[in-house]
């Protein structure tokens, strides 16, 4: 048998001082007790479960799933404030991390700021981690929507119906953006590009209604823009 050459141990002896093995500490216990905190979150123990959470990270810090259910800790207090925090911290440590700058995206809208929201968004986008993008470009379009970009609000609105198609929460958006666009038309007295804008709406709907016909939402969003229809007078009226 060959001896084995030297430089070859040596190289061994480089990569073993290099690499950090796994161990139970830092494998299985970690994970224990983020599946306590996930538990404890479920029944409402936030106390618990913010204990165990950070306990994870003490034992693990390098799992950007442990750092993200801490900060829904405090989504679910409501301090949407201390969450952003938490969240910013979060980035610094995972900046490629595409769900990290999603969740500071809904923070940002939740706190009704919503051209931080776009911009975390954007951010999330670029990352180009999203086989499905679509969850994000619907937050997208109801942020432009909320600052006033109605194109913008239709860009990423259509986007996230042509990603999800059958899905409630991109038709309702689409629908919503739509309406939005008649009302800024009705405002120009283009009335008859206002009366498609919605009737496009309605369509939506009620494809929308054939495949889910006991949604609320959808009769709801059906009944709001037959009265914005109602509500635009036809030419020559």
């Amino acid at each position: 048998m060959d001896e084995v050459p030297e430089e070859v141990f040596s190289g061994l002896d480089r990569f073993s001082q290099a690499y950090v093995f796994p161990t139970p500490e830092t494998g299985l216990q970690a994970q224990s007790r983020f599946e306590s905190g996930r538990y404890q979150l479920s029944i409402g123990n936030l106390n618990e479960a913010e204990r165990e959470f950070k306990a994870a990270i003490d034992i693990d810090d390098s799992d950007v799933q442990y750092w993200l259910w801490l900060c829904n800790v405090w989504y679910q207090r409501r301090d949407y404030q201390k969450c952003l925090e938490l969240l910013q911290e979060i980035v610094g440590r995972f900046p490629d991390e595409a769900i990290v700058y999603f969740r500071i995206g809904e923070v940002y809208q939740l706190l009704e700021q919503h051209r931080e929201a776009c911009i975390s968004f954007h951010k999330a986008l670029g990352c180009g981690t999203y086989d499905e993008p679509w969850p994000v470009e619907l937050r997208l379009g109801y942020s432009y929507l909320a600052i006033g970009n109605i194109a913008k609000a239709l860009e990423f609105h259509k986007a996230a119906f042509r990603g999800s198609p059958d899905s409630l929460e991109t038709t309702l958006g689409l629908a919503h953006a739509l309406s939005a666009q008649a009302d800024a038309l009705k405002l120009e007295g283009q009335m008859t590009k206002a009366r498609a804008a919605i009737n496009r709406a309605l369509k939506l709907i009620r494809n929308a209604i054939k495949r889910i016909p006991d949604s609320m939402e959808l009769k709801s969003a059906e009944a709001e823009l037959s009265a914005q229809l109602n509500s635009v007078e036809e030419p020559g009226q």
